[in-house]
């Protein structure tokens, strides 16, 4: 078992390695854009249709590069004032997209089976499913890391004498109230 301590520096790497992925991403967005209209204009370089299949997919990962990077920012500034308001909407933010993804993920594997004969299909789908297992291993990952970050946050809350939420299954509200243990 690892360490709650150990937490507070794997979710400070992750948070930074997200930011420097988003920021990468985003950096390669803007230049796909700006290239695709100096090669709009030279028209020689790609196919119309690919061309206006690379913008549709650059016009869809410019914003969602952009809300991973305020997400992972809110990551870091929720370890660092152990906020668990921010790395749990960090969290929610984790989930709901990575849902999304393999959501899409599974309707073009579906696609795929059903719209092209399997000679042209096979090798696309075979790639989809290998990048459905590697994004689910990276989501369980990453959600590994943040619980992590959970605990590390709430024990340490209790650890520095702040305070403490009982809960019980049955109980239908919570009792919060602060505590000290210092000595008399």
């Amino acid at each position: 078992m690892v360490s709650v301590e150990t937490f507070r520096v794997l979710g400070y790497v992750y948070g930074i390695l997200g930011i420097a992925g988003s920021t990468f991403e985003m950096t390669k967005c803007i230049l796909r854009i700006a290239i695709g209209h100096i090669e709009h204009h030279q028209r020689h370089f790609n196919s119309e249709h690919f061309r206006q299949a690379q913008d549709v997919s650059t016009v869809f990962a410019l914003p969602l590069c952009a809300l991973w990077m305020v997400f992972f920012v809110i990551l870091i500034m929720g370890i660092k004032q152990k906020n668990l308001i921010l790395v749990r909407a960090h969290k929610m933010f984790l989930i709901i997209s990575n849902a999304i993804g393999f959501i899409i993920l599974g309707i073009g594997i579906l696609v795929l089976t059903i719209f092209y004969n399997e000679k042209d299909a096979k090798l696309a789908r075979v790639i989809l499913v290998i990048v459905l297992v590697i994004g689910l291993a990276s989501y369980l990952l990453a959600l590994w890391i943040v619980n992590g970050v959970i605990r590390y946050i709430e024990t340490d809350r209790i650890i520095n004498n702040t305070e403490v939420v009982i809960f019980h299954p049955d109980v239908q509200h919570h009792v919060q109230f602060e505590y000290d243990y210092t000595p008399v």
